[in-house]
């Protein structure tokens, strides 16, 4: 049983593996096509040429601090990586995970009533 277990997972692994090959070459095939039409830095000079182009020294420096009182009000203190609401999301994940299985094992189909114990 063991070896037809054993079994069973290596063919499983190598399906795995050859399909994320295929999708990994497909997608570099198309990476290739896209850069031999175009290159990057053409497409650079492209985009830089465009009439509503605007670099970052020419935005006003209230825009740019609109857009962090809108998007994240901390951004100044913790630059890249706001591990206060890495946190919180993870947390508030677990915890809502842990309360709908409280929900769902407090529940009793015959009494159709939810069950709450009293921790005292």
């Amino acid at each position: 049983m063991k070896k037809l277990l054993l079994k069973i997972f290596i063919v499983i692994t190598l399906i795995i593996i050859t399909i994320l090959t295929v999708v990994f070459l497909n997608g570099y095939k198309l990476y290739k096509t896209t850069i031999d039409n175009l290159s990057l830095s053409d497409k650079i000079a492209k985009i830089k040429s465009d009439s509503s182009y605007v670099t970052y020294d020419e935005v006003p420096e209230y825009y740019l601090d609109a857009i962090i009182a809108v998007e994240d009000h901390r951004y100044r203190e913790h630059r890249v990586v706001d591990l206060i609401s890495l946190r919180k999301s993870n947390s508030f994940k677990y915890t809502s995970k842990w309360i709908n299985r409280r929900r769902k094992h407090n529940y009793t189909a015959s009494c159709k009533k939810p069950i709450f114990y009293d921790r005292g």
